[in-house]
């Protein structure tokens, strides 16, 4: 069986990676946009170089009414509160996902618990037909106790039931013989549903895995 709390913890893992992604990714953009460090050259009379950019604290202080940066500010802000609400709502999709998939695991649980219960009642079936048979034989054997003249004469005289007997008996293996074909057959089904459950979770972790793998923002 596939382990389910496994792929929760490695889907888990992953989501802490996208978060680590996101997280680069808007530091780049706060100092792509808000150039903290700047060039700034003195000389030996402590002037500034006029070429220079001024330095970002400086920008703030002495250019406080520009409403363009103040803008980028809060267009950077929203954007920002979208990104994070997205990667909220792609946490909770996941977290309905890995609850979908241990509710699976559950009932393949029972799927196979029933499996086992159908082969203890086979089994307790093939018990009670070897019990009957062993019983008959065991009838059969104190049946041909007879000896001597008594048994040729039970031959002589009982022949027809005799007959009829062995007839019974060769109903009796001939329904054996089909009562152990349909147990086989039973158990290749079972065997063809179980490789077929196999093959589902097999997919199934696949899709999880493709799944798990589009969590990283680009």
């Amino acid at each position: 069986m596939y382990n389910f709390h496994t792929t929760t913890n490695v889907l888990k893992d992953q989501i802490a990676a996208g978060y680590k992604i996101v997280g680069t990714k808007i530091i780049f953009a706060i100092s792509r946009n808000f150039p903290i460090i700047s060039q700034v050259s003195s000389t030996n009379t402590g002037q500034k170089d006029n070429n220079s950019k001024p330095t970002f604290l400086w920008t703030l202080v002495k250019k406080d009414d520009d409403d363009d940066k103040k803008k980028q500010n809060v267009d950077l802000i929203q954007k920002l509160d979208i990104l994070i609400e997205k990667i909220d709502r792609k946490e909770q999709h996941l977290d309905n996902f890995v609850g979908k998939v241990e509710t699976l695991g559950n009932k393949l649980d029972i799927l196979i618990e029933k499996i086992d219960e159908d082969r203890k009642e086979q089994q307790k079936s093939v018990d009670t037909l070897v019990k009957a048979i062993s019983s008959l034989v065991e009838q059969l054997d104190k049946k041909n106790e007879y000896t001597g003249a008594k048994y040729l004469w039970t031959l002589v005289k009982k022949k027809n039931n005799d007959d009829k007997k062995n007839n019974q008996i060769d109903a009796l293996g001939q329904k054996i013989d089909i009562l152990i074909e349909k147990i086989d057959q039973d158990r290749k089904e079972q065997q063809k549903s179980v490789d077929t459950l196999v093959k589902a979770i097999s997919s199934l972790v696949e899709q999880l895995d493709k799944k798990s793998g589009k969590l990283t923002l680009g």
